[in-house]
């Protein structure tokens, strides 16, 4: 953003434009000047929240559809309404693999043979653009995250 030309040293007021308070706090900055880099400034900061805006109000419909569908997804540690409509537009239908070991197979979370020679080793499939590795990682942390009775896997 332009804010280090305009006002160097700014950063120690306004370390990054994430949160709405830093976004809100960097037009209050350039409030008061006039120079043509401020009002691209200014313009620039405007469409980041329009574009906030215009998300939260997606994640807010993503959210009512999938709870629409009744579905139990979103009960699951690590998984909110993003993921499980991402899961549910790419399974489609659960009924269409014949079992859980299909299932793991088509989404790459099945452990793949690594071995060589004597040696027998597995090793996951999941890649991380795939929706596979967000399988691995829901699965990495409902080990680790405290359950009734205590973490499945401990932390180290």
């Amino acid at each position: 953003m332009d804010l280090h030309g305009l006002f160097p040293g700014y950063h120690h007021q306004i370390p990054d434009l994430v949160s709405k308070t830093h976004v809100d706090a960097a037009q209050l900055l350039l409030a008061d000047d006039h120079r043509v880099r401020a009002e691209v400034t200014r313009r620039r900061l405007a469409r980041i929240v329009a574009i906030d805006v215009e998300a939260g109000a997606l994640k807010h419909r993503i959210a009512g559809l999938v709870a629409d569908t009744g579905s139990s997804l979103t009960g699951i540690y690590g998984v909110g309404p993003i993921i499980a409509a991402r899961f549910m537009a790419e399974v489609v239908d659960i009924n269409r693999y014949p079992n859980r070991n299909a299932f793991a197979s088509a989404n790459g979370t099945a452990p793949l043979s690594a071995s060589s020679g004597r040696t027998q080793r597995h090793r996951h499939g999941a890649t991380i653009s795939g929706h596979g590795h967000a399988l691995v990682v829901i699965g990495n942390d409902s080990l680790i995250w405290p359950h009734r009775d205590g973490p499945i896997w401990p932390r180290v």
